[in-house]
């Protein structure tokens, strides 16, 4: 199938990115931070069976991945987000 064919698949990883910024407490977001917000509460009761039932989620479960989707689906659970350097991971 072209690309031109597939069809059209929004992106949650955006609208994870604002969710964040919304629960830090930022201020000043733009609406689709909020919206993007709103649209999380729907959700908060149960992050990890959402992130497996997303287009994306469920292609990384079919390939092996579904470890990985439980960990992306974990809040609050890490003190710090590692910085890519050189092509590599460290610690932040």
């Amino acid at each position: 199938m072209a690309a031109s064919d597939q069809p059209l698949r929004t992106s949650g990883e955006p609208a994870v990115s604002s969710i964040c910024a919304v629960r830090a407490g930022w201020q000043d977001l733009a609406p689709e931070a909020h919206a993007a917000a709103a649209a999380y509460r729907v959700i908060a009761d149960d992050v990890p069976t959402a992130l497996g039932h997303c287009a994306s989620g469920r292609e990384l479960i079919d390939i092996g991945f579904a470890d990985d989707v439980r960990t992306a689906a974990q809040l609050d659970s890490g003190g710090a987000v590692p910085l890519l350097r050189d092509g590599a991971f460290i610690p932040a």
